[in-house]
């Protein structure tokens, strides 16, 4: 049997998926592919409902429109293998922004992208980005989802 790559999708590649965002191909593609095991944190449950609780609340989504995205959230991120938020990946992402200075929810990815084993970390978020490419090792590739 063929070992599975791992990819951590950060939160904000997932939401390039649900909102329709140019990286959402790209999420797509690692998703249905049998040769990637994709995985992102619990966490991104948590910030990527922010994010439409935040739309909703500026009005920008309407309340049914963000109670149809929340359920299609739910529903896609049982493609993924959620990881749970562990004490010591919350050690090791506060090593992580003292050492590069993320931030917190960034460097909790980060984290566990590591633990996890993945080769690829796929991000959509200018400041990850900007600040990941100081982090990237031949152990994991960080790439934006919008090339």
């Amino acid at each position: 049997m063929l070992k599975r790559t791992g990819v951590h999708l950060e939160a904000s590649a997932i939401w390039d998926l649900f909102y329709g965002e140019p990286g959402a191909n790209l999420v797509e593609l690692c998703l249905s592919s049998d040769e990637m095991n994709c995985l992102t944190s619990v966490w991104t449950r948590l910030e990527v409902t922010h994010a439409v609780k935040k739309r909703m609340n500026q009005e920008e989504t309407s309340h049914d429109e963000g109670r149809d995205l929340l359920e299609f959230i739910d529903t896609q991120l049982g493609r993924l293998t959620e990881c749970p938020v562990t004490e010591d990946l919350v050690s090791r992402a506060r090593e992580i922004v003292v050492s590069h200075n993320l931030y917190a929810s960034d460097a909790l990815h980060l984290a566990t992208a590591f633990a996890y084993g993945c080769k690829a970390m796929l991000v959509d978020d200018y400041h990850f980005r900007r600040s990941g490419r100081d982090i990237a090792t031949a152990d994991l590739c960080i790439s934006p989802v919008t090339l």
